[in-house]
C-alpha cells in the first residue's frame, strides 16, 4: 500500500488527477450520479455552472434563517433533489485531469448536453419558487 500512496500523491501533486464533487443518490456501490457540482478549480465549465445553478435554485427554496443555520453547520453546497431520493450525498470522484481519447471519454463528454438540460430545469424550478 505504501508504494500505491506514494504514486497517488505524486499524481495529485503534479495536478494530473482531480477530485470533482458529484451529487449521488446513495453513498454506496449502488449509488448513481445525479449530477456533478464542481468547485474550486476542478471539473469542467458546465460542472461549475451546475454547482451555481443548484445553489441558486436551493436558495429560492429556503429561508434566510435556514441558510444561516446550514452555513453555521458547515454546509458548503446546496442542491434541490426530488423528494423520493432520501440518501443523497456529495462525494468527490477522482478522475484524470487530461483524459485519454477513448470511447468512454467521448461518452463522458457527451453528457454535457444532459447537464445543460439539468441547468435549464433548475432555472425553471428557481423561477417557479421565486414567484
Amino acid at each position: 500500500g505504501e508504494a500505491f500512496w506514494a504514486c497517488w500523491n505524486r499524481l495529485l501533486n503534479l495536478g494530473l488527477v482531480e477530485f470533482v464533487a458529484h451529487l449521488v443518490d446513495a453513498d454506496s456501490e449502488e449509488g448513481e450520479i445525479i449530477y456533478p457540482m464542481a468547485r474550486y478549480g476542478t471539473g469542467l465549465e458546465v460542472e461549475h455552472e451546475l454547482f451555481k445553478a443548484a445553489n441558486r435554485t436551493a436558495f429560492t427554496m429556503i429561508t434566510e434563517g435556514q441558510h444561516k443555520w446550514a452555513i453555521a453547520q458547515g454546509v458548503i453546497a446546496f442542491a434541490p433533489v426530488k423528494r423520493h431520493i432520501e440518501g443523497v450525498q456529495m462525494v468527490g470522484i477522482a478522475r484524470l485531469r487530461y483524459r485519454p481519447r477513448t470511447s468512454r471519454t467521448l461518452a463522458f463528454m457527451a453528457r454535457e448536453a444532459e447537464w445543460q438540460e439539468v441547468i435549464a430545469g433548475l432555472a425553471e424550478i428557481a423561477r417557479g419558487a421565486a414567484v
